[in-house]
C-alpha cells in the first residue's frame, strides 16, 4: 500500500492495486461514524461509439444507463436487497462519462466492500432482465415530458452541442431504449466493466490495511480475460452553435428561468492548461457576479431576479460560462449581464478574497467524506489522477493570468434559453 500527500493539506491517501489491476484509493477520516465506497467505471452516456482492435462498434444512445439499471439483478436475487441485509444503503448513478455503483455503510464494511466487488464484477444477463427493465426506463425517461425542467435541460443539450454526444439525454429517447438489446449489453459490460478501466474509492472511518487484505484476497482468484485496446470515440465541439436562442413553455412551469451560456473552444486559450482556465474564470465569475458582488446586489435591490448564480465548466473540448437567474424581466438582466462582460477585469484585492475564500472551502470539505470521494472521482474521471489539484492552480493566479484567459472568452458567442410559464 503507498501513501499519496494531498496537495495543499496534510491529508494522505492510500491506495494499492489488485491482482487484476484495479486501483484503489482510501481516505479516512476516524471522526465520522460512516463510511462512503463508489466503484466508478469509466463509461458513460456519451460512449456510444468505441473501437476495439480497430474494429468500430456503435450502440444505442442510453445503454450506459440502462447497464446502470439492470446491474443489480443477480440471478436469484436483487443486490440491494444483498446490501441491506448488511446494515447498508446501495445506489448507482450515470453520467456522460462515468457510471457509479455507490455504497453507504455503518456495520459490516468490509463485507460491503466484498460485495460491490462481487455484484459489479457479475456477468449474469438474460433477455428476461433486460425486457424487465425496458418498460421501466421507458417510464423514466418519458417522465421527463411532464418536467418542464429537464425538457429546458434537453433543448439545451441539443441547441449547445452539435457533434459531441453530449447532445443527447443520459437516459437516452424511447426509440433509443427501444432498440437496446442483451447483445448490446454484453459488449459494452465486457468492453468496459473491466478492473483497467474502473477504479474503487473508499472513504470515511474504517481501517485501511484491514481494507486493503480482505480486498486483496477477495480479488486474488477473480480471472478476467484480456480483451485488446478499446477506445470511444467521441467528437470534440467547436464553438458552434445550433442556434443562439431558445424557448420552452410549459403548464408546469410557474417562473420564468433563463440561461446564458457562452461556448469557447479550449483551443482558443493557448498556452495554458485546462484546469488554469477553469479556475481563473471561476475567481473572476465568484468576484464579479458572486452573492457578495456589487452586480448582485444590484439585481437583487432592483428586484430584477429572485435567483441568480453563475457556473463554469468544461465538456467535449469546450469551456462554458453560465448564468442562470429567475426574473419576471429576463430581457434586462439580459442586456445586463452582457454590458458587464465587455469590461470584466480583477484587481488584487478581489483574487486575494476569492483564494482565502477557496482555500477555508477546500479545508472544509475533509469535514464531508462524500465531498472528498466526489473529488477523487472527478479527478479521475477527467485527469486520470486522485490528486486535488484544483487548490495548486488556485495559490497560482495572478491578475494577469485571470484577466488574459478572460480575454481570450467569446462573450458573443452564447446560446441563450427561456422556460416560461405556459398559459391555460
Amino acid at each position: 500500500m503507498k501513501e499519496i500527500k494531498i496537495s495543499e493539506s496534510n491529508e494522505v491517501l492510500y491506495t494499492f492495486n489488485t491482482s487484476t489491476n484495479l486501483p484503489v484509493y482510501m481516505w479516512v477520516n476516524d471522526k465520522k461514524k460512516n463510511t462512503y465506497m463508489g466503484l466508478g467505471v469509466k463509461y458513460g452516456s456519451a460512449g456510444t461509439n468505441f473501437k476495439c482492435n480497430g474494429i468500430k462498434y456503435n450502440v444505442p444512445t442510453g445503454i450506459a444507463h440502462y447497464l446502470e439499471h439492470i446491474k443489480f439483478y443477480l440471478n436469484d436475487c436483487d443486490a440491494s436487497e444483498l446490501f441491506t441485509d448488511l446494515g447498508c444503503d446501495s445506489n448507482a448513478y450515470t453520467s456522460f462519462k462515468e457510471t457509479v455503483f455507490e455504497v453507504y455503510a455503518n456495520d459490516n464494511i468490509y463485507d460491503a466492500a466484498k460485495l460491490l466487488l462481487d455484484f459489479v464484477y457479475n456477468d449474469y444477463f438474460s433477455k428476461q432482465i433486460v425486457e424487465n427493465e425496458r418498460g421501466v426506463i421507458i417510464e423514466e425517461a418519458n417522465s421527463g415530458k411532464d418536467n418542464p425542467e429537464y425538457e429546458f435541460h434537453i433543448n439545451f443539450l441539443k441547441n449547445y452541442f452539435l457533434k459531441s454526444n453530449f447532445k443527447n439525454s443520459v437516459i437516452g429517447t424511447e426509440k433509443d431504449i427501444s432498440e437496446i438489446s442483451l447483445e448490446d449489453i454484453k459488449l459494452v459490460y465486457d468492453f468496459f466493466y473491466r478492473p483497467e478501466n474502473m477504479f474503487l474509492v473508499i472513504t470515511g472511518n474504517f481501517d485501511p490495511k484491514k481494507m486493503e487484505e480482505e480486498i486483496l484476497k477477495n480479488e486474488s482468484k477473480r480471472i478476467i480475460k484480456a480483451v485488446g485496446d478499446i477506445k470511444v470515440i467521441d467528437e470534440i465541439e467547436t464553438d458552434e452553435l445550433k442556434t443562439n436562442s431558445f424557448e420552452v413553455k410549459s403548464l408546469n412551469c410557474k417562473n420564468t428561468k433563463a440561461k446564458l451560456t457562452i461556448k469557447t473552444s479550449l483551443k482558443t486559450f493557448k498556452g495554458y492548461k485546462k484546469e488554469e482556465v477553469l479556475v481563473a474564470l471561476r475567481a473572476l465569475c465568484s468576484a464579479k457576479y458572486g452573492s457578495s458582488s456589487d452586480f448582485y446586489e444590484s439585481l437583487m435591490q432592483s428586484n430584477l431576479v429572485t435567483d441568480f448564480y453563475t457556473y463554469v465548466s468544461y465538456d467535449a473540448g469546450v469551456v462554458s460560462i453560465e448564468f442562470n437567474y429567475c426574473s419576471q424581466k429576463d430581457k434586462k438582466v439580459k442586456e445586463l449581464i452582457l454590458e458587464s462582460l465587455k469590461s470584466l477585469m480583477i484587481d488584487n484585492e478581489e483574487l486575494n478574497r476569492f483564494k482565502k475564500y477557496a482555500n477555508s472551502r477546500y479545508i472544509m470539505k475533509f469535514d464531508n467524506i462524500y465531498g472528498v470521494a466526489a473529488s477523487i472521482i472527478y479527478n479521475l474521471v477527467e485527469n486520470d489522477t486522485p490528486q486535488f489539484s484544483e487548490m495548486s492552480f488556485i495559490n497560482s493566479l495572478t491578475t494577469k493570468k485571470v484577466n488574459d484567459i478572460y480575454r481570450k472568452v467569446k462573450i458573443n458567442n452564447y446560446l441563450y434559453g427561456l422556460l416560461k410559464p405556459k398559459n391555460k
